[in-house]
């Protein structure tokens, strides 16, 4: 009976400690032009399968396990109609708030 609440214990203790491993990279993404925010803007980790799109008040929420590899990276924000903005960072700086200010892109048209 003793070795059953052992192991349950480790199991419970392990657990907690994987959660504590993950941290957060999380914020905001606006249009300069407008100053209202960009639902639906993709924000993603170069070069990953890590990443996430705004809500309606273009927040965002990306969470970056400890064991990620690269302890620099870049975080990417994109949205049609708008420049892609990108932000490097360095993993101990997690958990990290950024809000991203997209400036509207411009197409010049020649005839």
């Amino acid at each position: 009976m003793k070795k059953c609440y052992f192991i349950i214990i480790i199991i419970i203790s392990s657990q907690s400690y994987l959660v504590a491993q993950i941290k957060t990279i999380e914020g905001t993404a606006l249009g300069t032009d407008t100053k209202k925010p960009l639902a639906g803007a993709a924000i993603y980790i170069l070069k990953t399968e890590i990443g996430t799109v705004t809500d309606t008040k273009g927040y965002y929420k990306i969470t970056v396990p400890d064991t990620f590899v690269r302890k620099k990276f870049l975080l990417v924000c994109h949205y049609p109609g708008y420049d892609t903005d990108t932000i490097k960072i360095i993993q101990r700086q997690l958990p990290l708030k950024y809000n991203f200010s997209l400036i509207p892109s411009t197409i010049e048209l020649r005839y």
